[in-house]
């Protein structure tokens, strides 16, 4: 069962918005068959999980990344992953998990499986991305921002980060508009949007527009 959930699109990396807790159950890992035995009478797998337990163990995971148990979290993802293989959502949250613990080559794999899986999320195209842009690969960064644009050309956040990415670039020219861009689409990043044009307007010697873009937060700021 392919589910296509939408995430949370301003803050992919966050799960604060996730039902509360539910207790713990037992991990139930699958037992494959040596590779040499492939009778009929070989080691049976681990039953599947009923399709009803889906959103039960969703929500705990997602719970417990809330709580800082990743390792109990990892362990209920991989529980839900051996019934739903092709959940999406399930190896996202495993890229949240394994990116958490620092594991950063897991979790661009659980992003990149959660992505092959369904091309349509533009929350899991914001954490590879922001995974790439941590680790200063830039250019991949982008790659993976401007196939999320062109599933939403007008998500501020997307912007923002473009933002960045070319201000990693030293493509400060590209990078300015691109913030500024965000700020008008999402208001909320009004403030960080114009600080970081207002950087990039410096660095290429825009001084004047620097200034508005500086002065734009404080005039804006409530008192």
């Amino acid at each position: 069962l392919n589910r296509r959930v939408h995430f949370d699109m301003k803050f992919p990396r966050e799960v604060s918005f996730i039902q509360k807790a539910v207790a713990p159950s037992p991990v139930m890992p699958q037992i494959e068959a040596s590779p040499s035995d492939t009778s009929a009478s070989s080691s049976p797998e681990a039953p599947a999980l009923p399709e009803k337990y889906y959103d039960l163990l969703i929500t705990k995971a997602t719970t417990l990344i809330n709580q800082g148990k990743l390792n109990q979290s990892e362990e209920t993802l991989q529980t839900i992953i051996a019934s739903f293989s092709d959940d999406s959502r399930a190896y996202y949250y495993l890229g949240v998990v394994k990116e958490k613990q620092g594991d950063l080559l897991s979790a661009e794999k659980a992003y990149q499986k959660a992505i092959e899986l369904d091309p349509q999320q533009v929350a899991t195209y914001l954490a590879l991305a922001t995974l790439y842009y941590d680790q200063k690969e830039f250019s991949k960064s982008l790659e993976i921002l401007s196939r999320a644009e062109r599933l939403a050309p007008q998500n501020g956040l997307i912007l923002f980060h473009q933002g960045r990415a070319h201000q990693g670039l030293q493509q400060d020219e590209i990078a300015a508009p691109r913030f500024l861009r965000a700020a008008l689409v999402e208001p909320s990043m009004f403030a960080p949007a114009h600080y970081h044009a207002g950087q990039s307007f410096k660095r290429i010697g825009l001084y004047e527009d620097a200034a508005d873009a500086f002065s734009a937060i404080l005039e804006n700021t409530p008192d």
